[in-house]
Protein backbone atom coordinates (compact mmCIF):
# COMPACT_ATOMS: atom_id res chain seq x y z
CA UNK A 1 0.00 0.00 0.00
CA UNK A 2 1.69 3.45 -0.98
CA UNK A 3 1.28 6.17 1.18
CA UNK A 4 0.61 9.97 -0.27
CA UNK A 5 1.64 12.80 2.45
CA UNK A 6 -0.48 15.68 1.17
CA UNK A 7 0.71 19.04 3.55
CA UNK A 8 -1.90 21.08 5.66
CA UNK A 9 -3.57 24.21 3.45
CA UNK A 10 -3.46 27.59 5.44
CA UNK A 11 -6.35 29.74 4.60
CA UNK A 12 -6.78 33.16 6.02
CA UNK A 13 -10.25 34.56 6.72
CA UNK A 14 -11.31 38.10 7.05
CA UNK A 15 -13.58 38.09 10.34
CA UNK A 16 -15.31 41.17 8.53
CA UNK A 17 -16.73 39.97 4.96
CA UNK A 18 -15.20 35.95 4.90
CA UNK A 19 -12.65 36.99 1.78
CA UNK A 20 -10.27 34.07 2.04
CA UNK A 21 -6.70 34.41 1.53
CA UNK A 22 -4.47 30.88 1.02
CA UNK A 23 -0.74 30.63 1.61
CA UNK A 24 0.09 33.43 4.26
CA UNK A 25 -1.86 36.65 5.59
CA UNK A 26 -0.78 39.20 3.02
CA UNK A 27 0.81 42.26 4.24
CA UNK A 28 -2.03 45.08 3.30
CA UNK A 29 -4.20 42.62 5.64
CA UNK A 30 -4.80 43.72 9.64
CA UNK A 31 -4.44 42.14 12.98
CA UNK A 32 -6.55 44.45 15.41
CA UNK A 33 -6.41 43.65 18.99
CA UNK A 34 -8.53 45.37 21.59
CA UNK A 35 -7.34 44.44 25.34
CA UNK A 36 -9.99 44.92 27.27
CA UNK A 37 -10.71 43.20 31.39
CA UNK A 38 -14.41 41.77 32.29
CA UNK A 39 -15.38 43.45 35.37
CA UNK A 40 -17.04 41.98 37.92
CA UNK A 41 -20.20 44.02 40.10
CA UNK A 42 -17.36 46.04 41.93
CA UNK A 43 -15.39 46.72 39.02
CA UNK A 44 -12.47 44.11 39.76
CA UNK A 45 -11.29 42.78 36.70
CA UNK A 46 -12.15 39.04 36.65
CA UNK A 47 -11.70 37.87 33.24
CA UNK A 48 -9.83 38.68 29.48
CA UNK A 49 -12.47 40.71 27.17
CA UNK A 50 -10.03 41.33 24.69
CA UNK A 51 -10.66 40.72 20.65
CA UNK A 52 -8.83 40.13 17.85
CA UNK A 53 -9.81 40.23 14.19
CA UNK A 54 -8.05 39.68 11.07
CA UNK A 55 -8.94 42.16 8.67
CA UNK A 56 -8.52 42.55 4.85
CA UNK A 57 -7.56 45.88 3.14
CA UNK A 58 -11.43 46.79 2.59
CA UNK A 59 -12.94 46.23 5.88
CA UNK A 60 -9.40 47.28 7.49
CA UNK A 61 -11.01 51.10 6.08
CA UNK A 62 -14.24 50.34 6.96
CA UNK A 63 -13.52 49.50 10.71
CA UNK A 64 -10.67 52.59 10.52
CA UNK A 65 -13.56 55.30 9.51
CA UNK A 66 -15.96 53.66 12.25
CA UNK A 67 -12.88 54.82 14.89
CA UNK A 68 -12.19 58.22 13.96
CA UNK A 69 -15.40 58.90 13.42
CA UNK A 70 -17.07 57.77 16.95
CA UNK A 71 -13.70 59.44 18.29
CA UNK A 72 -15.11 62.26 16.77
CA UNK A 73 -18.50 62.40 18.08
CA UNK A 74 -16.60 61.43 21.12
CA UNK A 75 -14.66 64.83 20.83
CA UNK A 76 -17.43 67.02 19.67
CA UNK A 77 -20.25 65.97 22.66
CA UNK A 78 -17.66 66.97 25.21
CA UNK A 79 -17.10 70.08 23.43
CA UNK A 80 -13.63 69.75 22.27
CA UNK A 81 -11.91 70.03 18.49
CA UNK A 82 -11.54 67.96 16.52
Amino acid sequence: MAERNIPAQKVFVCDGCKAEVEERMPSDWTKLHVKANALDFQGCAVADASISRDLCPKCTRVVHKAINDSMAALASHRGEAK
